[in-house]
């Protein structure tokens, strides 16, 4: 056991509460009702729901009175303990297992929807956090990363881009989740958020290599570019846009 799994032991240990309540947010997602997001209640019976990094299952029993079998990952046994036995007594029946965010101990395509509460950022020694996202997609259906290379839109939606870039030299593609034909996570092994992370000076943070600044400039366009594709999808596939803003600008084409 590591120095994290004890803290969180001790931490849960401690706090055990005969009842929990689900986090608001999350009653929102589940049951909100907004211009762009509906929600169905009928459409969650049945379906298997991964919620990972349950803690002490405060989101459980929501899940459950929406009709769905419930499943879980934690990083130690007692936590799961802790939590089954706190779901027993509210009559929950729950499946819980030890994992961890980069090492989810069930098989591919297994859940209908995967719940990482205050739990999917964290990244373990000698991981990134793109590791933690292909570990989700995959027990997710139709989830799997698919390479896009320059002949996609997110390399033109507004400036024109011969490859990805970011704080250190990877692939010239990017990998996506597409759904629905549309790009709905993307993953660069290039580091894109170190090229641009700025510290509290407002200097850059990271050294950008082998390319130094201009790379960094690369980098920030295809940031650009991503910011542009979730705002406006592919509607500006064609790029007649581009040229005149590149002009205006007084900037070169990468």
């Amino acid at each position: 056991m590591d120095e994290i799994e004890r803290k969180y032991d001790d931490f849960y240990r401690k706090r055990n509460p005969e009842h929990v309540y689900p986090v608001e947010f999350v009653v929102r997602a589940f049951l909100g009702n907004y211009p762009r997001h509906r929600s169905d209640t009928k459409s969650y019976l049945g379906k298997r729901v991964l919620d990972l990094g349950f803690g002490d299952g405060r989101n459980m029993p929501l899940l459950r009175n929406l009709g769905m079998e419930v499943f879980g990952v934690e990083i130690s046994q007692e936590i799961c303990d802790l939590t089954k036995n706190r779901m027993k007594g509210l009559g929950i029946e729950v499946d819980l297992k030890v994992g961890r965010n980069r090492d989810i101990p069930y098989s591919d395509d297994c859940f209908d929807a995967v719940l990482a509460c205050h739990s999917c950022y964290y990244i373990d020694l000698e991981t990134r956090f793109d590791h933690n996202l292909r570990e989700i997609a995959r027990v997710l259906p139709d989830s799997a990363p698919i390479t896009i290379g320059t002949d996609h839109v997110v390399f033109r939606t507004f400036y024109l881009l011969r490859r990805a870039e970011g704080r250190v030299e990877g692939p010239a593609s990017l990998d996506a989740i597409v759904r629905g034909g549309q790009a709905q996570v993307l993953f660069s092994e290039d580091d894109l958020g170190g090229a641009l992370a700025r510290g509290a000076s407002g200097m850059w943070e990271q050294p950008v290599v082998p390319g130094g600044e201009l790379q960094r400039e690369h980098a920030i366009r295809l940031a650009v570019n991503i910011a542009m594709y979730v705002l406006c999808s592919n509607y500006k596939d064609d790029q007649v846009h581009a040229p005149f803003l590149m002009r205006r600008r007084a900037l070169t084409s990468p």
